[in-house]
């Protein structure tokens, strides 16, 4: 699975949040949240969930769609 990159930025704008306080409320490593939004690698549904809640939205919302 990979985060929708611009899902995730624009839910931290709505917050005032930037990646280390996104990364801190999360418990998600800065290193980690960083490989997510560059999609390095897939990110673990774990860490997706963990991300969302972060954010106060369900996972699904900040899912990369498949092409």
């Amino acid at each position: 699975m990979f985060v929708n990159k611009n899902a995730v930025e624009l839910l931290m704008a709505k917050k005032q949040m930037t990646q280390k306080q996104l990364a801190n409320v999360s418990g998600v490593s800065r290193y980690t949240l960083g490989l997510a939004l560059r999609h390095k690698r897939s990110t673990k549904p774990p860490t997706i969930g963990k991300i969302a809640t972060a954010l106060g939205v369900e996972p699904e919302a900040i899912v990369k769609a498949d092409n």
